[in-house]
């Protein structure tokens, strides 16, 4: 079996056709978004996105107040990769030029989607496009314009309620990781995640509103890079090594100085000491001696 895609390089939105709306076996309104791939092989819009796309949220649910909840993967107008950046402005340019397709599309078939005749601005009110815009109410920034495939569920005619997801997921090798539960493909579609995607654009039309819905069928993921701490000696200098202290020449003739100072005063101190020991023995020599003349008077006054 043959498939047909195109690139978003080569995604030219003049090149889309779409069937005139008509209802289905259950009265409901559809019609088919058909590609002209040349050849003449006209066959069902699957586009592939710019590479690595950033995924800013990962992999989003939405729970419906009534109804089974949603999964889809916003896309931003901005690429990991800055080479595919002339690729992502052309490829949203076209996603703007088929929204714009189809507007005009709901004012020639208003009758059928509305059953009333409409202008086109009652037309562009009553549409969802591809291509979202948004701004921050706060401070008045706008918001990278996104697109936001969603992931649909294998069906399952008993119930979807538990139904996993109906997605190929690639990582670092052709191999198809196949989640199982929507949990592990939330592990694998992690907020910041670049990723380039395969859609399907198919058109819808619900309570007189209409639009074009991606569903995302295959997504390559770019393997993120993990912001870890540095580990280790990281610091850009090698570290000080601690100097060995040297007084200085001066220092040590000063010290050589004061110790001979001090051992001279210790020599003239033992020197004085030794005369005053000699200078209080000849006192007490001669004290000897005066008392010795006293007796001797004292005897010759008695006599």
């Amino acid at each position: 079996m043959t498939y047909y895609q195109t690139t978003a390089k080569e995604f030219n939105s003049s090149n889309i056709s779409c069937t005139e709306p008509k209802l289905n076996k259950k009265k409901k309104l559809q019609a088919y978004l058909l590609y002209d791939y040349g050849a003449n092989k006209t066959k069902p819009l699957y586009v592939e996105t710019p590479e690595a796309l950033i995924c800013p949220f990962g992999l989003s649910l939405y729970k419906p107040e009534k109804g089974e909840p949603s999964y889809s993967l916003p896309m931003i107008m901005k690429s990991s990769l800055d080479s595919e950046n002339g690729v992502v402005e052309q490829f949203f340019n076209e996603l703007r030029a088929l929204d714009e397709f189809m507007i005009l599309y709901g004012v020639k078939y208003s009758k059928q989607i509305f059953n009333k005749e409409y202008s086109r601005e009652v037309v562009e009110a009553n549409y969802s496009g591809l291509v979202k815009e948004s701004v921050n109410k706060v401070t008045g920034e706008k918001y990278p314009p996104k697109v936001s495939p969603k992931i649909s569920k294998v069906w399952d005619d008993k119930s979807m309620v538990d139904s996993p997801p109906q997605i190929e997921v690639y990582t670092t090798s052709n191999k198809d990781n196949h989640p199982k539960t929507w949990e592990q493909l939330a592990e694998l579609l992690p907020k910041g995640v670049s990723a380039t995607g395969i859609l399907q654009i198919r058109p819808w039309f619900v309570s007189g509103k209409f639009g074009l819905v991606p569903t995302l069928l295959k997504v390559k993921l770019l393997p993120l890079e993990k912001n870890e701490p540095p580990r280790g000696y990281s610091f850009s200098r090698p570290p000080v090594l601690p100097e060995t202290s040297v007084a200085p020449a001066s220092s040590q003739e000063e010290t050589h100085c004061e110790d001979e100072q001090h051992e001279q005063h210790e020599q003239h101190e033992s020197s004085s000491s030794d005369k005053q020991s000699e200078h209080v023995d000849d006192s007490d020599e001669e004290l000897d001696e005066e008392l010795e003349e006293v007796e001797e008077v004292e005897e010759v006054d008695e006599s």
